[in-house]
């Protein structure tokens, strides 16, 4: 199975499908692939610019511990699930004339047995630069296309929602202008899809009557992440001063035939109003 998620990792997925006159296609594909099988396929990279360029193709392993895809040198490649050793591109490098599409080939094989077990994060990226250039100085850019491999779905491979404590404040010029920070992790082996999470904060009154509710927007999370996410509450002009209950309740679905995970996290907070 194979598949595109175009808004997968939200707006930061522009910045790495196209720079400097240079688009890549796919930007992102999520992969099943069992162990020990091949994949070969193509990626498309287009020279939108008007002036040659030399594109170099390479292999690295990434994370995106806030969201936002982070590509990691082989030195500092030290994320367990990264599947840097599982993708090869060719060819090297290529030079691409103006509006001119060329393709890199590329072969993915999942190894027999994974250590750890879980989804695999690699990221094919195309180095580019001016084909002639005279200048002293030469301005290089980085697009990539990243792949989110996942071995054969089973009930050992799932992502994990973990809700790390969470912290209410009261802006201090406008006390009703209330922040709720919680620290939210995916300590399971398989990403999770920000189209899988339905999440909300509802807040109570100390008798335990909802006052509030708040949507929570999460982007998507690879296994062994974790970030603060950040809300906020404006109180109503009616409420008093006193205790406010913090009811973080989030919901992960999964394929068919599997149980939706629940998480829940409680927290009290004193508003002086």
């Amino acid at each position: 199975m194979k598949k595109l998620l175009l808004a997968l990792l939200g707006t930061s997925l522009f910045v790495v499908c196209s720079y400097g006159g240079v688009s890549v296609s796919p930007v992102i594909t999520e992969m099943v692939i069992p162990l020990g099988a091949t994949y070969t396929g193509q990626l498309a990279v287009t020279n939108t610019g008007d002036v040659p360029v030399v594109i170099e193709a390479y292999v690295r392993g990434f994370t995106a511990p806030r969201g936002t895809p982070l590509i990691l040198e082989p030195s500092q490649d030290d994320y367990p699930y990264s599947g840097r050793e599982l993708l090869t591109v060719t060819p090297a490098h290529q030079e691409v004339g103006p509006n001119e599409m060329v393709y890199f080939d590329y072969t993915i094989h999942m190894p027999e047995e994974l250590d750890p077990y879980g989804g695999r994060y690699v990221a094919v990226v195309f180095k580019i630069k001016p084909a002639a250039s005279e200048a002293q100085v030469v301005t290089t850019a980085r697009v990539a296309s990243l792949f989110l491999l996942v071995p054969t779905p089973d009930g050992k491979v799932r992502p994990h929602f973990s809700i790390r404590g969470m912290e209410i404040s009261q802006d201090p010029d406008d006390p009703r202008k209330v922040t709720i920070r919680s620290v939210i992790a995916n300590d399971g082996n398989l990403h999770i899809n920000a189209g899988q999470v339905c999440a909300m904060i509802h807040v109570l009154d100390e008798d335990g009557y909802i006052i509030d509710e708040i949507p929570l927007r999460t982007h998507t999370m690879l296994p062994d992440t974790e970030y603060t996410h950040v809300e906020h509450w404006l109180a109503s002009d009616d409420l008093p001063s006193g205790v406010y209950q913090f009811h973080l309740s989030a919901i992960i679905f999964g394929a068919v035939g599997e149980e939706p995970q629940h998480f829940f996290y409680l927290t009290q907070a004193q508003l002086e109003f």
